[in-house]
C-alpha cells in the first residue's frame, strides 16, 4: 500500500505520512481515555517544519509525441560530369545513284526562247521530259583594265621612268650603243623633235622641265609626248667619249627618234676607259581639243581652221571625221593647231588631233559642221 506513496513522494514522504497517522491515532486515543490529557495536548504548540527532503528520481519518459510538419525542399545539387561518348553508329546504306542531265538541243542567242539570250534544252536521264536552261543577260562592260596586260600601252599622259649604264674602252672602235627599253610601249613612234639628251640640267619650261620642279637624273621628268634622257652629275667620266644621238632601234643609227618599245643611245668610240650612268623619263602624248574656230565651213573644204586645246605639241595628224587636214602647224606653247579643212560631205564631224598614235578624245567642243 505504501509503494505508490513511496514512488510519488519518496521515503521522507512515507515517513511523514506514517507520523501523521500515528499522531491522529494517538490523539483519538487520548480523547477517548483522558480528556485532561486531551486538553493539555490541545494546548501544546506545533513544532517547526522539518527541512525539505531531496527531490525524487525522474519519472519514466512519456509516450512519443506526433510527427512535426514537413520541412521545405533543399537546394539542387551541382550537375554531374558529362558521360563518355557512345560508340559510333553503323554507316547508313548507300544512296541511290543520281540522274545525269542530257543535252537535247542548244538555243542560239537571238531566238525567241530564253528571251534571246540563248541557252540549252535538256532532259533528266530516264525522265522523258525536256526543260530549258537560259543564259543570263549580258553584263555591263567592266572598267578599263590595267595597261599591264597583253597588248597594253602607256596610258595617255602617264609617265614611266628607267635607268641605263655606259661602259667602254678603246677596243670599242665602232662606238658605244646603249639601248633604253620601255616597260610599257607607246601607241606609236616618236620623231627627232620628241627625244632629248642632257649632260647638264635642262632649262626651265622646256620639254624636259615642264614645271618649276627639279628635273635631272635623280628625278627625271618629261612633258607629254617627250622622251628625256639624263646623265648623272658626273657626266661622261674622263670625257673619253661624246654623245652622238638618240635613235629608233628599228632604224639603226639612221632615224632619230624612238620606237614604241624603246630607243638607242649612240656614243663615239672611246679614247680611253669610259663609264657613266643615267636615267630617263617618257610621258605619253595626251592631246586634248577644247575648241574649233570657225566651227563651220563649205563642204568643198579649204577653210583655214584654228584648233585650241592642251598638249598639242608634235601634232602629226588632224582629221575632220575620217579625212586628214593639210597644212598642219603648231604654236610653241602647244595650245593651238592651224590647218586647212579637207572636203567632206555636209554634216557635223569631230575634229581630232593625233600625236604618236594617241588621239584626242571626242567631245562637243571639237565639232565642225560642213554646209
Amino acid at each position: 500500500m505504501l509503494s505508490p506513496i513511496r514512488n510519488r513522494f519518496g521515503i521522507p514522504g512515507v515517513i511523514s505520512v506514517i507520523a501523521l497517522v500515528f499522531a491522529m491515532l494517538g490523539g483519538a486515543y487520548a480523547a477517548s481515555n483522558d480528556s485532561g490529557k486531551a486538553d493539555a495536548s490541545a494546548k501544546a504548540k506545533r513544532g517547526p517544519r522539518g527541512p525539505k527532503g531531496p527531490a525524487g528520481p525522474a519519472g519514466p519518459a512519456g509516450p512519443q509525441g506526433p510527427a512535426g510538419a514537413k520541412g521545405d525542399n533543399g537546394a539542387n545539387g551541382d550537375n554531374g560530369a558529362p558521360g563518355k561518348d557512345g560508340a559510333p553508329g553503323a554507316p547508313g546504306a548507300p544512296g541511290a545513284d543520281g540522274k545525269s542531265p542530257e543535252i537535247a538541243a542548244e538555243i542560239n542567242p537571238g531566238e525567241t526562247d530564253c528571251g534571246g539570250n540563248g541557252g540549252v534544252i535538256y532532259s533528266v536521264e530516264g525522265s522523258g521530259e525536256n526543260a530549258e536552261i537560259c543564259n543570263g543577260k549580258e553584263g555591263k562592260d567592266g572598267k578599263e583594265g590595267s595597261p599591264w596586260t597583253a597588248g597594253g600601252v602607256l596610258p595617255a599622259g602617264a609617265t614611266e621612268q628607267g635607268s641605263f649604264a655606259i661602259a667602254g674602252t678603246t677596243a670599242d672602235t665602232n662606238g658605244l650603243r646603249v639601248p633604253i627599253g620601255f616597260a610599257l610601249p607607246l601607241a606609236g613612234t616618236m620623231d627627232a623633235t620628241q627625244v632629248h639628251f642632257f649632260e647638264t640640267l635642262p632649262p626651265s619650261n622646256s620639254e624636259c622641265k615642264p614645271t618649276t620642279q627639279t628635273s635631272n637624273a635623280a628625278t627625271p621628268r618629261a612633258r607629254a609626248g617627250e622622251l628625256c634622257v639624263f646623265l648623272t652629275s658626273a657626266g661622261l667620266l674622263n670625257a673619253n667619249t661624246t654623245f652622238e644621238g638618240l635613235y629608233r632601234i628599228s632604224g639603226g643609227d639612221e632615224v632619230p627618234g624612238a620606237d614604241r618599245a624603246g630607243a638607242m643611245l649612240a656614243f663615239a668610240a672611246p679614247t680611253g676607259n669610259t663609264a657613266a650612268y643615267g636615267s630617263y623619263a617618257l610621258t605619253a602624248p595626251n592631246p586634248i581639243v577644247t575648241g574649233v574656230s570657225p566651227a563651220q565651213g563649205p563642204a568643198a573644204g579649204g577653210t583655214s581652221v584654228t584648233i585650241t586645246g592642251q598638249n598639242l605639241w608634235h601634232a602629226s595628224t588632224v582629221k575632220f571625221g575620217t579625212t586628214s587636214a593639210s597644212g598642219v602647224t603648231v604654236n610653241a606653247a602647244g595650245t593651238e593647231v592651224t590647218c586647212t579643212a579637207p572636203a567632206h560631205a555636209a554634216g557635223t564631224v569631230d575634229v581630232t588631233v593625233t600625236i604618236s598614235g594617241y588621239v584626242s578624245p571626242v567631245s562637243a567642243a571639237d565639232h565642225y559642221t560642213y554646209e
